[in-house]
C-alpha cells in the first residue's frame, strides 16, 4: 500500500502487510480499510486496487485464487474515503508498462507478470484487451500458478526466494518451474502473436529466472520467425502496480504524480517520460558479494574455527540521478492517491 501526494510530488506514506492465509476475504478487506485509513489524507483523490485475481468489466471480482471477493461490495467498503477502483493487477502492470516502461516503444505487446501467481495482458494498438468477459489476464492450464508460480515455490522452499537462487539444491527446481512457465507463455505466443513480450512481477524481474523463462518461451513458439520476437524484462519493476493505478485514475506524470525508480536501469532514460531513479553500482555489488563468498568457501575449506563469524558488512554508495519523472511542488497539497494491493 501507498500513499502518493501527487502535488507535492513524493510518496507520503508506505505499508506492506502479510496476506492473510485461508482465503479469508473479509479480512483481507478489513486489512485494505485499515491501511487505506491509516494513510488516507484530506483531500485524497482516489483509491486504486490491485488484486491478483479476476476482474470482470463490471469491475467485480470473479475468482478467489489467492483470497475470496466474489461477493463482497469491495469498492463500496471504501466510498465514504474516495471514488475507488479495482483492477486486475495484470493490466494495472500493462498499463504502466505502456505509458510509462519498455512498453511505449510499441504499442502492441503482451505483458506477463510473474510473482506469487502467473497472469498476463496482451496490449493492442495502444489499449488494453479485457476480452469479451474481462477474464483475459490467464497463462497456461489452471494448475500452472500452483505449479510453479512464486507463492507455491516459497511454500515448498521454506524460505525467501532470494535465497533459493543461491542454493544449488534448489536452482533445478527453480530452473523447471521457469521452463514451465515460459512453455505457457509461448503457447500464448502462438496465439496472438504479440510484437513483443514484457515480463515483470518479482520473479519476472529476476535475471536468472528472466533467462530461463526466455528460453522456455522460445522453445514453445512454433513459426521461426516470431521464435526472435523481442523479449525484455519491465523497466518499472515493483513500481508498475502503483503507477497503473495511477494511470487507470488519469493522473499525469509528472504534473501530478512524480515517480522515482531504483537501480538505474539502462533503459529507465527512454521512458515516457524518463524516469528519475537512485543510481546503485551493481557491479561493485556483485564483485563483493563474490569476495565475501569466496571468503566465506575459503574459511570452511581451511576449518578455520571462526568460519560462523560475520564477514561484517560493505556499504556502498548511490546517488539520485534526477530526470523527467518528478517535479517541483506547485503548492499546497492538493491530490493524493492511495493504492493498495
Amino acid at each position: 500500500m501507498a500513499a502518493v501526494d501527487v502535488d507535492s510530488s513524493s510518496v507520503i506514506s508506505r505499508e506492506v502487510i502479510p496476506t492473510r492465509t485461508g482465503h479469508d476475504g473479509a479480512g483481507v478487506l478489513d486489512d485494505c480499510r485499515q491501511l487505506a485509513e491509516r494513510h488516507l489524507r484530506v483531500d485524497t483523490v482516489g483509491i486504486g486496487i490491485g488484486v491478483c485475481e479476476l476482474v470482470g468489466l463490471d469491475g467485480r471480482v470473479h475468482s478467489a485464487y489467492s483470497f475470496d471477493w466474489r461477493q463482497l461490495d469491495v469498492t463500496g467498503r471504501f466510498e465514504d474515503l474516495a471514488p475507488c477502483v479495482i483492477e486486475s493487477d495484470a493490466r494495472t502492470g500493462a498499463i504502466a508498462e505502456l505509458r510509462l516502461g519498455s512498453g511505449r516503444q510499441d504499442n502492441s505487446f503482451l505483458f506477463v507478470g510473474v510473482g506469487t501467481g502467473v497472469s498476463a495482458a496482451l496490449v493492442e494498438n495502444g489499449a488494453v484487451r479485457y476480452g469479451s468477459r474481462g477474464n483475459a489476464i490467464f497463462i497456461g492450464d489452471p494448475e500452472l500458478e500452483r505449479r510453479s508460480g512464486g507463492g507455491a515455490l516459497a511454500t515448498e522452499y521454506g524460505a525467501s526466494l532470494a535465497d533459493a537462487f543461491v542454493d544449488s539444491t534448489f536452482v533445478p527446481r527453480l530452473r523447471a518451474a521457469a521452463s514451465d512457465v515460459g512453455a505457457s507463455i509461448g503457447v500464448a505466443v502462438n496465439i496472438l502473436d504479440p510484437a513483443r513480450i514484457v515480463v515483470g512481477g518479482g520473479l519476472g524481474s529476476n535475471l536468472e529466472y528472466f533467462r530461463w523463462l526466455t528460453g522456455g518461451i522460445r522453445e514453445a513458439i512454433y513459426a521461426e520467425d516470431t521464435r526472435r520476437l523481442r523479449i525484455d524484462r519491465s523497466e518499472l519493476g515493483s513500481e508498475a502496480g502503483v503507477l497503473g493505478a495511477a494511470r487507470r485514475l488519469g493522473i499525469r506524470v509528472p504534473e501530478e504524480l512524480s515517480i522515482v525508480g531504483f537501480d538505474d536501469l539502462p533503459l529507465t532514460r527512454f521512458t515516457d517520460p524518463p524516469l528519475t531513479t537512485v543510481h546503485q553500482p551493481v557491479r561493485q555489488k556483485g564483485e563483493e558479494a563474490a569476495t565475501m563468498l569466496l571468503e566465506a568457501l575459503r574459511r570452511s575449506a581451511s576449518g578455520d574455527q571462526d568460519r560462523q563469524r560475520v564477514l561484517g558488512t560493505r556499504l556502498l554508495g548511490t546517488r539520485l540521478v534526477v530526470r523527467r519523472s518528478t517535479a517541483a511542488p506547485s503548492g499546497e497539497r492538493r491530490l493524493e492517491v492511495v493504492a493498495a494491493r
